[in-house]
């Protein structure tokens, strides 16, 4: 019993989510603005309105338009399902071979849930809402120019630690809250300096509180500074560099203690590394952004320049304020 558990779980696992809900064909609604029209479709004649059945493909659909003393060819795009953009997103977390399935099959694109073929417009192609909102969405030009400078104020909020203090086992936690400011300086218009200045920590409580803690417990925050280069496309940019850091551990003590108790003495450990900064940012509103830092270090120039890996994964939100173009 066990075994079939396991084999269900693990096809269930490993099975996509445009594979599992779509079929192969599916049923669309055919519409016009012009009485008495009919489209031609794998060799079919069809009396509009009327739904007809279409098979799911990553080509393109051509279809012909009868009306009233007008014969069209129309082309009509495809686009991506809504479960292959956000479903699979998702799920990639725990299944990521779930989408590499779903790339490999045609189930993932259709062509809209209604056609409609409006003879006042010109156009032959016809492209569905979804894919119409995806492409303005990403595509949308937001245009930056040389020697503009931003402001770029974002809040690493939740934080990913690996520390190798001197003489300890790695230490590793995810926690919240941190402050960064930056500045950039667009050398062409699609690539810029950026010089950051940032303070991150792994305080355990998401929002803002003063909870109280009782016994020991472990914490850890970093401050560094980091100079990259980074490229601007569409709504994303990519940037890398080198950054300095100065990363603390720390044993702390959060029991409330009696006059008559000795009080812990806290354990720390800190260094100064130096390392490399790597960043990928979204631009979800106008001057939002939502971005990924990854923030390696490799040599600690605080102990004899030793050479130790150390690591953070920041998730940050981000502002920027146009200073001067």
């Amino acid at each position: 019993m066990r075994i079939i558990n396991f084999i269900s779980l693990s096809l269930f696992l490993f099975s996509s989510c445009a594979t599992i809900i779509h079929k192969k064909q599916y049923d669309v609604f055919v519409h016009s603005n012009q009485e008495n029209s009919k489209i031609i479709y794998n060799d079919t004649i069809y009396d509009l309105p009327d739904t007809i059945s279409l098979k799911r493909s990553k080509n393109n659909l051509n279809i012909t338009f009868l009306g009233d003393s007008i014969i069209r060819d129309y082309t009509i795009k495809p686009a991506l399902t809504d479960a292959f953009l956000i479903y699979n997103l998702i799920w990639n977390y725990a299944a990521p071979v779930a989408y590499i399935i779903d790339l490999q099959t045609p189930k993932r694109f259709y062509y809209g849930h209604k056609l409609f073929f409006d003879t006042n417009d010109t156009s032959l192609v016809i492209i569905p809402e979804y894919r119409k909102s995806f492409e303005n969405y990403f595509y949308t030009p937001h245009p930056t120019k040389r020697n503009q400078f931003n402001l770029f104020i974002s809040f690493p909020h939740i934080n990913s630690f690996h520390l190798k203090p001197h003489g300890e086992e790695p230490k590793i936690n995810t926690g919240f809250w941190g402050i960064s400011l930056g500045l950039e300086y667009f050398y062409r218009a699609n690539k810029y300096i950026n010089i950051n200045a940032n303070r991150v920590s792994d305080f355990y409580v998401p929002i803002p509180a003063s909870p109280s803690i009782e016994g020991t417990y472990e914490a850890m925050n970093s401050t560094y500074i980091s100079v990259s280069d980074n490229f601007k496309f569409n709504r994303f940019t990519i940037g890398y560099g080198l950054c300095t850091a100065y990363n603390l551990w720390e044993v702390r003590d959060g029991t409330y203690m009696d006059i008559d108790q000795k009080p812990f003495e806290n354990i720390a450990q800190s260094n100064y590394s130096l390392g490399a900064v790597l960043n990928i940012y979204q631009r979800i509103l106008d001057e939002l952004y939502l971005g990924v830092i990854y923030r390696p270090t490799f040599l600690d120039i605080n102990n004899h320049d030793r050479l130790t890996y150390e690591h953070l994964i920041s998730v940050s939100l981000g502002w920027k304020i146009r200073l001067h173009e």
